[in-house]
């Protein structure tokens, strides 16, 4: 448990992924630095943005960015946020999973 506290994992953090997906690799790419740069704060932990296991499926890759969080509050709004943003966007979409069973 020392370990997990230290890596900052749950139980002692909440983790969130954030899955993009699109056509267009560059897009994909800068918009996902674009949320990166949204969501910087002392209290979160970003990893990414970075292509999934498999980043290609029916034309169409796949990103993620795996964030690492104390207080749902402090991310909550800033989520809500991305993803009304993205309901704008057409070139890409975008999946929020909370405390993810497996990364």
């Amino acid at each position: 448990m020392r370990i997990r506290k230290k890596l900052k994992y749950p139980p002692y953090y909440n983790i969130c992924l954030i899955k993009l997906v699109g056509k267009d690799y560059n897009i994909l790419y800068e918009e996902g630095l674009k949320i990166k740069k949204y969501l910087c704060d002392d209290n979160i932990i970003i990893l990414g943005p970075s292509l999934a296991a498999i980043p290609k499926i029916y034309n169409k890759y796949h990103m993620q960015i795996i964030i690492k969080y104390k207080n749902l509050k402090d991310i909550y709004n800033k989520l809500k946020f991305i993803l009304d943003k993205c309901k704008i966007l057409k070139t890409l979409s975008i999946e929020i999973d909370m405390n993810p069973k497996k990364i």
